[in-house]
């Protein structure tokens, strides 16, 4: 398919592109010739590009052949379909009514295109259609919880990218009013009401993490990306005199490397509260046999991390890291005489290599990490992370992710989560995150609570008569000696 272009040349483009709009311009032009064009539509106008609702009587704009002038501009707000013909070949510019126009990428409902799909466009499309120079991309969604429209958004609105952010509240519309707002929360619920109307980036409902601090969090930008390792914050190295090294953890989750779950792992800083997450790793094609690898080249760098490795899929991981590249620094698990699982330094009978993810460590697991984010003791930095919890939700009796989503670095935080209160990880940072965590809110209700009034009504203060003369005790003060004088003069 072609169509003519800049330089009369006709060019190819990938497809035409049908919207609805109710914002029209129609310029009609001395040659007889006009056009009908969205109000935002950019035209080649007095040798600029511009928005043919900036266009005025007496503006030349370019046909093929000839300029040719603007004699007459009218407004619509009448509803119809308008096309447009989408990146085309170099200029992404073509002559629509004998009319140079600009054309430009629009994206609708963004946020609900699926996240494999949103993906694969920005990474292999996306390069391509902003090879031109003046090419613009418009994308328009209501919110859909944390996903790439999300990130793109947040991004646009610290200043990361280039993209410009513009919203339009319910209340702008004309005929909404709050009467409006009442009945229609009554019809569709409030949560898919502050999604809809409110524009709020709400996570699914019944995710572990309350959708109110999910918005709270924020995700930060990698500092460098090697390998699908992703680093937010470089290992901090002491030296023997002043500083030691940081301690850090690393909690796997493993998959069958069959290009469906991902194999997993998240490294934290353990040396201080609130535990930090520092760098991530995801892959769904990698095999297990070069994971360790991976896991252990991480490790080293990370001042030889403590690693946790959850080994219901394939235990191979585990034993690889333990006996084929002898790392000490491996958490082991002990699970004799029927006992729960316990976090072991690895000594004696009934010590497995790695973290069998129970039902009962799962519940724990997410208790614990409910805990530790929303109460501030676990800064979680990775974008994918962050948006994994938004669609980690209640499932009968545990936590899973949506169907048609992930939960690969969710469950590294779960994992790391349940080690973060066992007693050898303790002894390890030397800190008691739990016990931390309750003398926060103990002291939390203490400034919380008003103190006790004290009431005196002289109860407190004995005395007794003997021999006509009356005693009071030592430790009573004198707030009434004074008062027993008196009465002693009047008998």
């Amino acid at each position: 398919m072609k169509v003519l272009s800049e330089g009369n040349v006709y060019r190819n483009f990938d497809f035409i592109a049908r919207s609805e709009s109710n914002k029209i311009i129609d310029l009609f032009f001395d040659d007889g010739s006009y056009l009908t064009v969205t109000e935002d539509h950019k035209i080649l106008c007095n040798g600029e590009w511009i928005p043919s609702s900036e266009i005025h009587v007496g503006d030349i704009v370019y046909s093929p052949t000839c300029t040719k002038e603007v004699i007459y501009k009218s407004k619509s707000d009448k509803k119809i379909y308008v096309y447009d013909v989408v990146n085309v070949e170099t200029t992404n510019n073509f002559f629509a009514n004998q009319t140079l126009i600009k054309n430009c990428v629009f994206l609708d409902e963004f946020a609900f295109v699926p996240s494999n799909i949103a993906n694969e466009f920005m990474q292999s499309v996306y390069p391509v259609i902003t090879s031109g120079t003046k090419t613009k991309i418009i994308i328009v969604s209501t919110p859909n919880g944390m996903n790439l429209f999300y990130k793109i958004w947040m991004e646009a609105l610290n200043k990361r990218n280039s993209y410009e952010t513009f919203e339009v509240h319910w209340s702008q519309v004309p005929g909404r009013d709050e009467a409006w707002e009442i009945e229609t929360k009554k019809n569709i619920g409030e949560h898919n009401f502050d999604q809809e109307f409110n524009c709020t980036f709400l996570g699914s409902s019944n995710t572990l993490i309350s959708g109110k601090k999910l918005q709270q969090m924020v995700f930060a930008e990698p500092i460098a990306e090697h390998d699908k390792t992703v680093i937010y914050e470089y290992p901090i190295k002491g030296n023997e005199d002043e500083i030691k090294d940081h301690l850090y953890c690393i909690s796997v989750d493993v998959s069958e490397g069959r290009n469906m779950d991902s194999s997993a792992f998240s490294i934290f800083d353990i040396s201080t509260t609130p535990y930090k997450q520092v760098a991530t790793y995801q892959n769904a094609n990698i095999s297990p046999i070069l994971f360790p690898t991976i896991i252990h080249n991480a490790a080293r760098m990370y001042n030889d991390a403590y690693i946790l490795v959850e080994i219901n899929n394939n235990p191979q991981v585990a034993d690889i890291i333990h006996q084929d590249l002898e790392y000490e620094n491996l958490f082991k698990i002990f699970t004799g005489n029927k006992k729960p699982q316990q976090l072991s330094a690895g000594f004696g009978r009934g010590v497995q290599m790695g973290l069998k993810m129970s039902p009962a460590v799962k519940r724990i697991g997410c208790s614990n990490l409910k805990t530790l984010i929303e109460g501030d003791k676990l800064i979680v930095n990775d974008f994918n992370t962050i948006s994994e919890l938004t669609t980690f939700v209640a499932n009968k009796t545990s936590f899973a992710a949506e169907s048609d989503s992930n939960d690969d670095l969710a469950m590294t935080l779960v994992i790391f989560a349940w080690v973060s209160t066992q007693k050898y990880f303790k002894d390890i940072v030397a800190h008691d995150i739990r016990q931390q965590i309750q003398l926060e809110n103990m002291n939390q209700l203490d400034d919380e609570n008003l103190p006790a009034p004290i009431i005196e009504d002289g109860r407190e203060h004995y005395f007794e008569v003997l021999d006509g003369d009356v005693w009071e005790t030592a430790d009573s003060g004198e707030v009434y000696s004074g008062f027993f004088k008196e009465l002693m003069r009047t008998m």
